[in-house]
C-alpha cells in the first residue's frame, strides 16, 4: 500500500491527542463508508480506490495504536525502574 492519507488536524482541539486522532479517523472512515454506500455497494464490492482508502485508514489507525502501545510500555518500564 503506497498511498498514505494525511490524517493530521490543523485546528487546536481541547482534548487529549488520542481522542482527537480517534475522532478524526472515525470521521474519515465514515466519509469513505458513505461514499461506498452512495455507490450502492458493500465494502467488498466497492471500487478499488475506495477499498484502498478504507484499508489505508485502517492501517494508519493500527500503526498509531501500535506506537501508542509501545510508548505506554516504555513509560511503564521507566516508572518500574525508577521505583526500584
Amino acid at each position: 500500500m503506497d498511498e498514505t492519507f494525511d490524517l493530521s488536524v490543523d485546528h487546536e482541539i481541547a482534548a487529549p491527542p488520542e481522542d482527537c486522532f480517534d475522532a478524526f479517523v472515525a470521521l474519515y472512515d465514515t466519509e469513505v463508508q458513505n461514499e461506498i454506500d452512495r455507490a450502492g455497494h458493500s465494502a467488498s464490492l466497492a471500487s478499488p480506490l475506495l477499498r484502498t482508502r478504507l484499508a489505508a485508514v485502517e492501517q494508519q489507525k493500527l500503526d498509531r495504536y501500535q506506537r501508542r502501545y509501545e510508548e505506554y510500555i516504555k513509560t511503564a518500564k521507566a516508572i518500574a525502574a525508577f521505583a526500584e
